[in-house]
């Protein structure tokens, strides 16, 4: 099951992978995912107490 970054609950960690099988899960299409930056980089971002992580841009090309 897909998760929706803008509905993590507050302290909830977001995963750098997790993202990069989300793309390739979207389509039978995608055939390659390169690119792939999560808050600027690419690693895991930790669950933190009072911190809760959303969607700013999402593109495809």
């Amino acid at each position: 099951m897909p998760i929706d970054i803008n509905g993590l609950a507050i302290g909830a960690a977001a995963s750098y992978s997790r993202l990069i099988q989300i793309a390739y899960a979207s389509s039978t299409s995608v055939t390659n995912v390169t690119g792939v930056t999560l808050a600027g980089g690419v690693v895991d971002l930790p669950a933190t107490t009072g911190t809760a992580y959303r969607a700013g841009t999402v593109s495809f090309g």
